[in-house]
């Protein structure tokens, strides 16, 4: 009997990987809207053998080589561009393709709606810790530290992320 890998996943789907020129493997793509990231299961295995974040996704693009330049005489074509690698991934049927496409897209679309608003978030509360330390109250963030041996040199500075300011 086969385990369940992780019932985490929105969509899996049966497609051969490129792993370089000329070599293509069979493998369970996992989609991951969630945790924000595609998984890459070869047969048999618990372990991804691929793991591409959606960070590192640059592009998701269709690709529709003419028969003599297909490395995969009937199968099509999807490619998925990284700032360091361009994945290639080959389905059985175009249905297959147009819906992993799309799904993925829209996985990226709100994992990124999702991003900005996680940035929002932390720009306020950094506009709200520089506000307190500009008023002199100490937030959390902020450490008193005395500087010098004796009594009379000993200097009050504020020290924020291993910063000195004074």
């Amino acid at each position: 009997s086969l385990e369940t890998i992780n019932v985490e996943f929105d969509c899996e789907f049966v497609v051969a990987r490129n792993i370089w020129e000329g070599r293509w493997r069979e493998e369970v793509c996992a989609l991951y809207t969630r945790g924000g990231h595609l998984s890459f299961y070869a047969p048999l295995t618990k372990k991804p053998s691929l793991v591409v974040s959606f960070d590192e996704i640059i592009s998701v693009r269709e690709c529709n080589p003419d028969t003599t330049a297909n490395p995969l005489p009937g199968l099509h074509i999807l490619a998925i561009d990284t700032a360091w690698r361009c994945h290639y991934f080959a389905f059985l049927e175009a249905t297959a393709l147009e819906s992993f496409s799309s799904k993925l897209k829209n996985s990226l679309y709100l994992t990124k709606d999702q991003a900005q608003q996680n940035k929002a978030r932390e720009w306020e509360t950094f506009q709200l810790s520089l506000e307190s330390a500009l008023t002199g109250t100490i937030g959390p963030k902020w450490a008193s530290v005395s500087t010098g041996r004796k009594s009379h040199q000993k200097k009050q500075r504020r020290v924020l992320n291993g910063r000195r300011l004074s």
